[in-house]
């Protein structure tokens, strides 16, 4: 419970229900959701565009977003309905991948497919709840939707992408409950990139440009071939390096492992400051 007034300016009682993250991965999306009942609306306006400071002063952006998955067979909104991205090449057999890893490495289903948006400018937003081992019980203290696909948000805020398994595809969604707050429509700016956490809302991509490029990229079969035989030779090049051999870990999984490969790389190279 918490105080939307502290200054009183309210003739009544003005509180509300805050749920949060009690497990956090620093390298995918915090949540939190907030509850309530005949409160006044400025004041919990003032309340979010005082967090969104606060999280732009730490690097972090603060990105409203729908409770409930898209899904393809709903019905109820027609206008709102994910866009299906396609593969013109299938990425490569994990089972095969497998093999040639040592055993401690744990190589999702999905995991070809993830280093693709995690390449244009995606990060972990929500996990599918199949995902989860069935010992594993999560709880969560609001009401939880069913999260049918594993769900990846642009840094910008801007758009979903939703990873299918079977077959190999992608659902696109653009975040209107976040751009209808930051935009008028029209009038992205053209010369925005990818964004970035600390960038202001007004640098924003246009989700549908954004749109536009990763499936150019996903329908361009020697673009997708030379991402995918990229990503297994980075892997395999983790696999073979010393710290993976002396630590031996029982279970690293392969993101994490061409992450850390990615930032010695990094860290390796010759700074542009004189």
């Amino acid at each position: 419970m918490i105080n939307l007034d502290p200054q009183q300016w309210s003739d009544r009682q003005e509180t509300a229900i805050l749920h949060y993250d009690v497990v956090h991965n620093p390298r995918n999306c915090y949540h939190f959701q907030l509850n309530w009942l005949g409160c006044t609306a400025h004041l919990i306006e003032d309340l979010l565009q005082s967090w969104g400071r606060m999280a732009e002063k730490c690097g972090l952006r603060l990105v409203e977003a729908p409770v409930e998955q898209e899904r393809p067979d709903a019905d109820d909104n027609p206008f709102q309905s994910p866009v299906e991205v396609g593969l013109a090449v299938a990425p490569p057999s994990t089972s095969e991948l497998k093999q040639r890893l040592p055993a401690a490495v744990h190589v999702p289903d999905t995991f070809f497919e993830v280093e693709l948006v995690k390449h244009f400018g995606f990060i972990l937003d929500v996990e599918a709840d199949a995902s989860f081992p069935p010992e594993v019980e999560v709880i969560y203290s609001y009401h939880h939707n069913p999260y049918r696909y594993a769900q990846y948000v642009h840094r910008s805020g801007v758009a979903f992408v939703m990873v299918c398994k079977e077959p190999h595809s992608y659902l696109w969604a653009n975040n209107r409950l976040y751009t209808s707050h930051s935009y008028h429509q029209g009038q992205y700016p053209s010369s925005a990139s990818s964004g970035s956490l600390r960038s202001a809302p007004s640098s924003c991509p246009d989700p549908d440009k954004l749109r536009q490029e990763f499936a150019a990229f996903c329908a361009d079969k020697e673009k997708l071939q030379a991402f995918w035989t990229s990503i297994v030779d980075a892997l395999l090049a983790a696999a073979e390096a010393d710290t993976l051999k002396t630590d031996s870990p029982e279970r690293i999984q392969a993101s994490d492992l061409l992450d850390s490969r990615d930032v010695v790389m990094a860290r390796g190279k010759p700074s542009s400051r004189a």
